[in-house]
């Protein structure tokens, strides 16, 4: 099913593990979304044109980047990444976080292959600041 504000995921076939429930969620997610952007507009408050990463959650990989950036609509795309460290320890409050799927989402957004694909596609990074 193809979600409104997210097309299918990417290399869907190579997805491992996939069970639904990260489908139904972006499906969720996305029906809040589009309910959501009415009252943004209304509110007049800047908001992204489109939203990308959420079939990715736990699973981004360069080459998964390269497909989404290829694939990209006009105008402005927020990119859901998590990146981070794992764990080495006792890190308190915050351990939870620090997994070792963050650290692959880190070095998978430091890779040059990821800085060659958004040259390619023309994709320039932006921080909410400058929107």
């Amino acid at each position: 099913m193809r979600l409104p504000d997210e097309p299918a995921p990417p290399s869907a076939g190579r997805l491992k593990n996939d069970n639904g429930v990260l489908f139904a969620e972006a499906e969720m997610f996305s029906g809040l979304a589009a309910q959501a952007r009415v009252h943004l507009d209304k509110a007049r408050v800047k908001k992204t044109d489109a939203f990308r990463g959420l079939y990715l959650k736990g699973r981004l990989s360069v080459e998964f980047l390269g497909e989404v950036l290829e694939n990209l609509p006009g105008g402005l795309t927020e990119l859901m990444v998590h990146p981070g460290r794992a764990a080495s320890g006792d890190e308190g409050p915050f351990s939870y976080f620090s997994t070792a799927e963050r650290l692959s989402e880190l070095r998978a957004l430091m890779d040059e292959r990821f800085r060659s694909a958004l040259a390619r596609c023309g994709v320039s990074l932006v921080s909410f600041l400058e929107v």
